[in-house]
């Protein structure tokens, strides 16, 4: 699409220069019809340069370096650990066993 615009925009250029400006009919058409290309390129490029800043606004991992530095060498907090509790805890009593070597 880009080779298309191209040889658009030289086509163009050429049938101007050669047909209007260099014989001098319609000399006030042909200037604001480049008037007219210029502005539509420009608008184009800002509205890409634009897209593409909005885009790496939101992922800064797109534009190859981090907003702001991550200290890794700091320490995690120490949170007081607490045991989850079992679903027996306290509930289990102990068993006799009858000694079996005991005589009566």
């Amino acid at each position: 699409m880009g080779v298309v615009g191209i040889v658009g925009i030289a086509t163009l250029s050429w049938f101007l220069v050669t047909k209007v400006l260099l014989t001098g009919t319609n000399l006030f058409a042909a200037i604001l019809l480049i008037s007219f290309f210029v502005f539509a390129i420009l608008s184009l490029v800002f509205v890409i340069l634009n897209e593409s800043l909005k885009e790496k606004k939101a992922n800064p991992m797109l534009g190859g370096e981090l907003n702001e530095a991550k200290n890794t060498g700091k320490l995690l907090e120490d949170k007081p650990f607490e045991p989850v509790p079992s679903v027996v805890e306290n509930s289990t009593e102990l068993l006799y066993a009858k000694n079996k070597t005991q005589k009566l």
